[in-house]
């Protein structure tokens, strides 16, 4: 496999050299200011008159090129070139660190804005955000082309202006925040994001793999009770692992034992706790556990100002705005006795997997997706290809150091950066958690290494603390961050005392995350050099494998003062984590699988949504559903059925009574011989209300009620939707124990639910519209 991989990616070098071949034989050094700007307009020209982008696309470079070197004083490397080539065509552009990526995405962006398409450039937070904008808007300008950078502070005009550029920078969590609530506005032209052309997604594997697990949600109050999340929480806290749950390592999920059962029963004085109307009840179970067993502080979120803050588990970064679904953060906050917020209801949802399916073409740029190629090829038909270094690679990767306790591991790593400290050479320490961090910064402080420490506790300062990271002396100790996505430089006479030194203290659950570590040394062809202390406390090798490493070190004696380094149990370790890495996918494949069945409605309703906005009259929809809503109201009545005389004419008659809000005449039974017949009969009456009240009322106030009418019902419903998709979701394991599919289950039961809504839908516009009392005052 990876043979097949390497050769198709020398062929993509072979060909990616010849097309930058020919953009280097492009000069525009002759050009001026103003033939230049003139360039970009015959561009689009060209466009509009026939020519693709790919024909244009070695001039738009060389343009770029020179463009580039004029306003930001920095030339394009071939292998920018290249890695702009691999973006523009929707694939992954694989770039080491240091490389510049931020310049690479400056050709494909502008390429694909002389198309007439809004580029999205995405990265992972705001600062990058901001940076990127700052530095490159003068280049854009400069080639007549508008760029904007949009944050979650802006007024809601600042943000439609912005959206209006051809290029817009901001981050993963902003563009998909504004999809949900692009969906959720009552005007059609309160929209600001816009068509979905082209998306360049910066950090791409953290973004499209490490968050795809977790979703964005928009909530709203909820009128329903969390109380029992006290008494669960009470509960948890006298079970005792082993005797009343289990917990899958590797999953890293809860089992209640046959005897937590029982004790959950007698504290609720319940027979079954798995009668289906518990189901509430397991539910608000199921996350106490989670919350009290598997969620751990300074490691997945924090507790700051007397509220629960999530710790993203890849970057170590604050989630800002974000909550834990399905009443988990609740459990949370109950937890650890802080303020339980009040329970929401999701009103809109999304994954960055569905997000960013939507755009019709997306490309990335990373230092790391070589391991995840498969998924990303799979899921989001992305090729990767990984671009050669503009310099060779001089950092020096050491093998791990095993150690037999943490203790060991702490001390061993404390001496070896006093040691290195004392010669001048700069140290980034990199850790997993908050809690490692904090455990490090005690440890050198004890003998007295001065040192700055970077965590999702005072994440404000990074860009600081890792523009100093490469100083002679420099001690940083960073959590996953690390400073990603922005570059540590090296200070005068660093590169002589061997460049930065990265030291890892634990191993992450993924190989990629800690090749990120290690790419954090080694920039440009600067001398660096990385090793990871670990030891079989660690929690990887307690959920993966310690016992066989503990046995292997006894076997051969391996036990050393200062740690062993041994290529059977480093092998060991990247096993563990392979183990890990395939475990987790089949995790987000799996989700994928259920969250593709919500994407289909939801593309569904938005559609509908957009269309009720888009359209200037709706009368004829509103009609249709009342017909539809007459009609379903007598199929539901009338089911075996066939013949009129077995019909229910006076619970056919109170129920659309009741839905035209009007007491009307009964039809006479001997003079309905069909359904249709008596469909048209109440279709009579509705139409007779309808023009009465259009009569009375002006055209544009009546289209402008009905409007809100059908939105307003179609969001109510939707909200109460998603709320039975996720109790659909949470008890759909326990069809596993019936020899049942759950995903089959769960399809049906989706299907059946979005079908029901549908039916609700129709009725509760008519109802409504009926049910209302409409006026009509002149000079209001």
């Amino acid at each position: 496999m990876f043979k097949l991989f390497s050769n198709y990616n020398e062929r993509q070098i072979k060909r990616l050299r010849k097309i930058v071949k020919k953009i280097n034989q492009i000069n525009y050094s002759q050009l001026s200011d103003e033939e230049i700007q003139q360039q970009t307009k015959s561009f689009m020209e060209q466009f509009q008159n026939g020519k693709t982008l790919n024909d244009i696309l070695p001039e738009a470079f060389a343009l770029v090129k020179e463009a580039s070197k004029r306003v930001l004083l920095k030339t394009h490397y071939d292998v920018q070139l290249m890695g702009g080539i691999v973006l523009h065509e929707g694939k992954v552009s694989e770039m080491k660190t240091g490389e510049g990526k931020t310049l690479v995405g400056t050709l494909s962006a502008y390429l694909n804005a002389l198309g007439g398409n809004s580029i999205h450039i995405v990265t992972v937070n705001e600062y990058l955000a901001r940076r990127d904008y700052e530095e490159l808007s003068p280049l854009f300008s400069y080639l007549g082309i508008t760029s904007s950078y949009i944050h979650s502070e802006m007024s809601y005009d600042e943000k439609k202006e912005a959206y209006k550029a051809s290029i817009i920078f901001g981050t993963n969590n902003e563009f998909g925040f504004d999809y949900l609530r692009d969906n959720m506005v009552r005007s059609y032209e309160d929209k600001v994001q816009g068509s979905l052309d082209f998306a360049i997604i910066d950090e791409v594997d953290s973004i499209l793999i490490d968050e795809s697990r977790t979703p964005l949600v928009i909530s709203g109050p909820s009128s329903e009770t969390s109380d029992l999340l006290l008494n669960t929480d009470a509960l948890v806290k006298m079970m005792k692992k082993g005797v009343h749950f289990e917990v899958d390592e590797e999953t890293q999920q809860v089992y209640l034992t046959e005897e937590g059962i029982t004790k959950t029963e007698q504290f609720f004085h319940i027979d079954n706790l798995y009668a289906p109307d518990k189901s509430r009840l397991t539910h608000f179970l199921n996350q106490s556990l989670k919350a009290n067993v598997i969620m751990k502080k300074d490691k997945d979120y924090i507790i700051s100002n007397g509220e629960v803050h999530i710790i993203d588990e890849f970057t170590g970064r604050l989630s800002k705005g974000r909550r834990f679904s399905n009443n988990l953060h609740q459990a949370i906050e109950v937890k650890e006795k802080v303020k339980m917020q009040e329970e929401t209801t999701t009103k809109a949802t999304i994954t960055y997997q569905n997000y960013f399916r939507l755009y019709k073409k997306i490309s990335g740029m990373t230092g790391t997706a070589e391991t995840e190629k498969e998924e990303l090829k799979q899921v989001y038909k992305m090729n990767t290809i990984v671009i050669p270094t503009n310099r060779p690679i001089m950092r020096k990767d050491n093998d791990d150091l095993i150690f037999p306790t943490k203790q060991e591991k702490i001390e061993s790593i404390a001496k070896k950066v006093l040691e290195l400290h004392a010669k001048g050479q700069p140290v980034l320490v990199g850790t997993t958690t908050i809690q490692e961090s904090e455990e490090m910064s005690h440890a050198f402080s004890k003998v007295n290494i001065p040192h700055v420490v970077l965590n999702a506790k005072n994440h404000e300062k990074e860009a600081d603390i890792i523009s100093n990271a490469g100083q002679r002396e420099s001690v940083t100790i960073a959590t996953n961050m690390a400073g990603r996505g922005t570059d540590i430089k090296l200070g005068e006479g660093v590169q002589e005392l061997g460049g930065l030194f990265v030291l890892g203290t634990s191993k992450n659950e993924n190989r990629r995350v800690d090749n990120q570590l290690r790419g954090r040394s080694g920039r440009q062809g600067d001398p660096g050099e990385s090793q990871f202390f670990v030891s079989l406390e660690d929690e990887l090798m307690i959920r993966f494998g310690a016992d066989k490493a503990k046995a292997m070190m006894e076997r051969f004696n391996l036990y050393e003062e200062g740690g062993i380094s041994s290529s059977i149990l480093t092998k060991l370790f990247a096993n563990a984590q392979k183990q890990l890495e395939g475990s987790n996918y089949e995790v987000r494949k799996r989700l994928l699988k259920y969250d593709d069945i919500l994407s289909l409605q939801r593309k569904l309703i938005y559609q509908e949504r957009t269309n009720l906005l888009q359209k200037k009259e709706v009368k004829e929809t509103l009609l249709d559903l009342i017909e539809k809503s007459i009609n379903n109201t007598i199929n539901s009545i009338i089911t075996d059925a066939n013949v009129p005389e077995e019909w229910d004419f006076n619970h056919i008659h109170q129920s659309l009574q009741s839905l035209l809000n009007q007491e009307v005449e009964m039809p006479d039974s001997n003079q309905i011989d069909t359904k249709e017949e008596l469909v048209d009969f109440y279709k009579n009456i509705s139409m007779n209300r309808f023009n009465e009240v259009e009569n009375s009322v002006p055209s544009d106030v009546l289209n402008d009620i009905s409007r809100n009418i059908m939105v307003g019902a179609l969001d109510k419903l939707w909200e109460r939707h998603l709320d039975q998709l996720d109790d659909i979701r949470q008890g759909i394991h326990l069809y596993a124990y019936s020899q049942t599919d759950p995903f089959r289950e769960y399809q049906i039961r989706a299907k059946e639910a979005f079908d029901n809504m549908l039916i609700q839908f129709s009725y509760d516009v008519a109802a409504t519209f009926y049910g209302i009392k409409i006026t009509f005052e002149e000079n209001n």
